[in-house]
């Protein structure tokens, strides 16, 4: 059921008018839905074939079974000629949960969604399967790691990575679309995580710096930063600690600030009724506030987003290139709304930040160019479109993906 636009909130935002805009068109089209199906497949196949990327659940008679398709269906290549016959056949009913994925954030909003069939009686002591699609070895530590705070017995959680046969495979609906909707069951899942932890803090106000970070940290967030530490918020490095803690922070924090990212949606485990305050660190309006968005929806939380980029050279939110953060006209007037207090050096222009920004942009700029042949930006970004045009001609999605990789090595872009 999707909710409706009145019962939908609107988060505040502090940026220019054009980002307002693009913010808002995004949380126009994203809703909640509730009452998601499970689908029975008697006599079911979870399928994976050699390439990697390639797997799905089919029917005894080898028709593919559209719901287990992976959240957004992207990358995900459904296997072809499969084969029906000498198929390890397991005399007991599994429900599917989907694929691994080795990046913690995607895994948590794309991999890990179907796990609410866990918290219904009816499939409680069934086996719990997961795809290794892509031969990890070892497997992340939190896929098993998230599937024991939920509550899987270790006895019931397969990790699969040959092709096998069921009694009966249930394919639950996918909890969270990344681009559309977030649902009830999604919210539940990481609420039943949480409420399993025992152990908790009393910090209420939390930042989720990046300011560790070895790769992709942001210049300039630590003087940001530091005015939430003035104001009672308490600094966490997330990377820097185990899962069970920092679900363990969340659980009694009411108001959770950080730029955006995978820390951020450490939301999931906060409780109902809290804040959520996302620092956009890209000029381009590409970002993630709609899929922030989702989060705070399935949560009841209240969402505040806050464009402190000010970087030179533009770019998209999920790039491996150098952005900055400072105290810009909205994030002062952010703190000056919300009763922050501050010192005039706080404001000032962090010059050190800066230059780092600007010599590791240089950097990164010199690898670009060397790995792309010198082709610049604007040539690289053109032939990409170029290719995902032609391959829109190349009916088999197996042999679309071939060619795309075969015309982006020829053309020096892969």
């Amino acid at each position: 059921m999707k909710n409706t636009a009145q019962n939908k909130s609107i988060p505040e935002i502090y940026a220019s008018k054009s980002i307002t805009k693009y913010i808002m068109d995004l949380v126009n089209i994203r809703y909640v839905k509730s009452g998601l199906t499970i689908d029975c497949i008697a006599g079911g196949m979870i399928v994976i074939a050699e390439k990697v990327q390639c797997f799905g659940v089919f029917a005894p008679n080898g028709i593919f079974v559209e719901q287990s398709l992976q959240t957004r269906g992207k990358g995900q290549l459904i296997p072809d000629n499969v084969v029906l016959e000498n198929i390890p056949y397991f005399d007991y009913d599994a429900v599917y949960l989907g694929n691994v994925d080795d990046a913690f954030g995607h895994y948590i909003l794309e991999h890990w969604t179907r796990s609410y069939a866990f918290l219904n009686e009816k499939y409680k002591t069934m086996k719990f399967v997961i795809v290794n699609d892509m031969r990890f070895n070892p497997v992340p530590n939190f896929v098993t790691k998230l599937a024991y705070l939920l509550g899987i017995p270790s006895e019931n959680f397969i990790i699969l990575d040959k092709t096998s046969k069921f009694r009966n495979v249930y394919v639950p609906e996918s909890a969270f679309k990344l681009v559309r909707y977030s649902s009830i069951e999604f919210g539940e899942i990481y609420a039943k995580i949480a409420e399993n932890v025992k152990k908790e803090y009393d910090f209420e106000k939390i930042y989720v710096s990046r300011a560790g970070l070895k790769q992709r940290k942001v210049y300039g967030e630590e003087k940001v930063q530091s005015i939430f530490k003035k104001n009672g918020y308490h600094i966490v490095y997330p990377e820097q600690l185990p899962l069970e803690e920092q679900i363990a922070l969340m659980k009694n924090c009411k108001s959770l600030a950080g730029c955006a990212g995978t820390a951020l949606h450490l939301a999931l485990f906060m409780y109902e009724g809290g804040n959520v305050y996302q620092i956009r660190r890209n000029k381009i309006k590409d970002g993630n506030c709609g899929t922030q968005y989702l989060i705070t929806e399935a949560k009841k939380l209240h969402l505040t987003y806050i464009d402190a980029s000010i970087e030179k050279y533009k770019t998209r939110h999920g790039e491996n290139k150098a952005q900055i953060i400072g105290v810009n006209d909205n994030m002062k007037r952010f703190f000056d709304d919300n009763g922050f207090k501050y010192s005039p050096n706080d404001l000032e222009f962090d010059k050190e930040a800066w230059e780092e920004y600007l010599l590791q942009a240089k950097k990164l700029e010199a690898l670009r160019l060397e790995r792309y042949g010198g082709k610049s930006e604007f040539q690289v970004n053109l032939l990409h479109k170029i290719v995902k045009f032609l391959a829109c001609f190349i009916y088999n999605r197996h042999k679309r993906v071939a060619f795309r990789t075969k015309l982006r090595k020829r053309w020096g872009i892969l």
